[in-house]
């Protein structure tokens, strides 16, 4: 009752019944009437594929960042790309910044997860050829 009256207080409505898989399906289904079809898809495969068989069963607010943790340490276990591994992660952080911005959680628990971005080399556009270039070194070359 305690938690409760102190939510009330400062304006959290943490729904202590959803779990993470039953948050996910619902922020999906409000992103899909904004999303581009191909950004809708890509979002629902990490969403339905990996996401919810991995962290579906825990309650939304009982999601910590020692369970994201050991998602990505098991992904990077099985060899999947960094690059697979940040959007799936970076998914789940934009899905739990909409529960936070909307009250119904305190904190972002996919905040500071241990995914790294992948590293990409700057590249420029040649407007008159329509290509790609490495962009210049910084490095002095001797």
């Amino acid at each position: 009752m305690r938690a409760v009256l102190d939510g009330e207080l400062r304006g959290l409505y943490e729904d202590r019944r959803i779990t993470v898989a039953g948050f996910l399906r619902q922020w999906l289904a409000v992103k899909m009437e904004e999303l581009a079809p191909n950004t809708d898809a890509g979002y629902e495969a990490c969403v339905e594929r990996d996401l919810i068989p991995a962290l579906g069963r825990y309650r939304l607010p009982d999601l910590r960042p020692k369970h994201i943790a050991r998602w990505i340490a098991a992904q990077r276990k099985a060899k999947r790309g960094k690059v697979t591994i940040y959007r799936i992660v970076s998914t789940l952080r934009n899905a739990i910044n909409t529960a936070v911005r909307t009250w119904g959680l305190r904190y972002n628990p996919a905040k500071h997860s241990p995914a790294q971005a992948p590293c990409c080399r700057a590249h420029l556009l040649d407007p008159r050829a329509g290509r790609h270039h490495p962009a210049p070194s910084t490095t002095p070359t001797g």
